[in-house]
């Protein structure tokens, strides 16, 4: 009777887990028991936690079977949350409900371990729920990576959390080494700055190429300047000229030739081009300049595209 009562007591399993963690088997089977019969949803999510914790780089099976008890008990206080989330008709109390770490330090403010769990889950969702990508957020906000070390990348995350869940930010304030990951993810994003920048502009100028093709087919070869014409005619005219002849694979002296020739027969005056050329001139230059300059770029053509097959109406002030 008395060992019965000692495996339903959280203090003594607490206390033998620890006293024997390099035992597996014996705590695992001291925890299994516990967490069979308990009902007490705090101690059991705190377990849990423990086990996984202790198992992780010992046992991969047992790892993964505390992992799913945990994640079981936080997704029913997830939905729990959201389910009060849209109930609640009033912006003021939903805004400070966030998250809902409020919910969640209301019911587990007695176990940091708990409470640094649920904190770590909550960040990961923010990212899931609003489909942020960090890189791309970096990149969209800051010019240079060192802006990023200006500002100090913990107050950089608080603040951004603080949008989502202030509660959350206040406690991630007093336990910064939970934002440990995240921090690792934005110092290996600063040192890849440049591959980054690299690789989407090589997306923009194959995406330029592909739509530039794309119109001069629709155009059945109406005028005498051709698509190599166009690109590093307007490219010259935009500045973007040395981009087309990297990305494109133009030979540099071809491209110099092309531009040379029609300076000479235009004498950088396009209103002395035929009106179909002049035409499509226009819409060529339209979306280069799209797709060279505007942040938007993807979603303008996209919209474009739903409205128009004609690439004319582009709209460059979005």
């Amino acid at each position: 009777m008395k060992d019965e009562r000692l495996k339903k007591d959280y203090d003594f399993v607490k206390f033998v887990i620890d006293k024997y963690k390099d035992d597996s088997n014996f705590i695992c089977t001291i925890a299994d028991s516990y967490l069979d019969e308990a009902e007490d949803e705090l101690t059991r999510m705190e377990l849990a936690i423990t086990m996984a914790d202790l198992m992780h780089k010992k046992d991969k099976k047992k790892y993964q079977e505390y992992n799913v008890i945990s994640d079981a008990i936080y997704n029913a206080k997830r939905l729990t949350i959201e389910m009060a989330r849209i109930e609640i008709k009033d912006e003021n109390v939903l805004s400070k409900l966030g998250m809902g770490f409020l919910v969640i330090f209301d019911s587990f403010n007695s176990s940091k371990i708990v409470l640094d769990f649920y904190a770590k889950k909550l960040i990961e969702e923010i990212f899931r729920e609003y489909d942020i990508n960090l890189e791309e957020m970096l990149h969209q906000q800051f010019n240079d990576p060192c802006e990023i070390d200006k500002k100090g990348i913990n107050n950089y995350m608080l603040n951004f959390i603080r949008n989502y869940d202030s509660m959350l930010a206040d406690y991630l304030s007093t336990n910064i080494d939970l934002l440990a990951s995240f921090s690792s993810k934005i110092k290996i994003i600063q040192s890849e700055w440049n591959n980054y920048n690299d690789t989407h502009e090589r997306k923009r100028y194959n995406m330029m190429f592909i739509k530039v093709h794309e119109y001069m087919e629709q155009t059945k070869n109406e005028g005498i300047l051709t698509e190599n014409d166009l690109l590093c005619y307007v490219g010259k005219d935009l500045g973007i000229i040395s981009k087309i002849i990297k990305y494109d694979g133009i030979n540099s002296l071809f491209a110099e030739e092309i531009v040379e020739e029609l300076d000479d027969e235009f004498l950088d005056d396009t209103l002395k081009m035929s009106f179909v050329d002049l035409l499509h001139y226009n819409n060529v230059k339209k979306i280069m300049s799209v797709i060279a300059f505007s942040n938007h770029y993807e979603e303008i053509l996209a919209s474009t595209e739903k409205s128009s097959c004609k690439l004319i109406r582009l709209n460059l002030d979005k």
